[in-house]
């Protein structure tokens, strides 16, 4: 055996608080700071199976996920193309974004996660 080997057979804990997450906000840049616990899951404005929503307030699509049809509804008298990748980095689709809510259809898309790109805005939609 190496004596300069050391061997430790247990580690101990104080109590833990359960639900407890700190770090840093936006996702990984910001100062940290406490947060709800989001196993898996980027800590930036986009987190997950809900609406997407641009924090400049100009972008919300809804639902998400969705399944045949989502909403959106743009807010800037500038029109815009919003962009749809796949996992691939490879454009599945895009849109003419106008001011005000459209529906889009989305009937002929593969069901899984896409990354969704409007100027400099991103996030993703989910269709099942």
């Amino acid at each position: 055996m190496n004596p300069d080997t050391v061997t430790i057979d247990y580690v101990r804990f104080e109590q833990q608080i359960s639900d407890d997450s700190e770090g840093r906000y936006p996702n990984g840049t910001g100062p940290f700071v406490c947060m709800a616990p989001t196993w898996q899951a980027n800590n930036g404005p986009f987190l997950g199976l809900s609406d997407a929503v641009d924090p400049s307030g100009k972008l919300k699509i809804w639902p998400n996920p969705a399944q045949g049809s989502t909403r959106i509804a743009w807010n800037d008298s500038e029109s815009a193309i919003l962009r749809l990748f796949d996992l691939q980095g490879r454009e599945a689709a895009n849109y003419q974004l106008r001011n005000g809510e459209q529906e889009i259809d989305i009937n002929g898309m593969d069901a899984g996660i896409y990354i969704l790109q409007v100027n400099d805005f991103s996030g993703k939609l989910i269709i099942y």
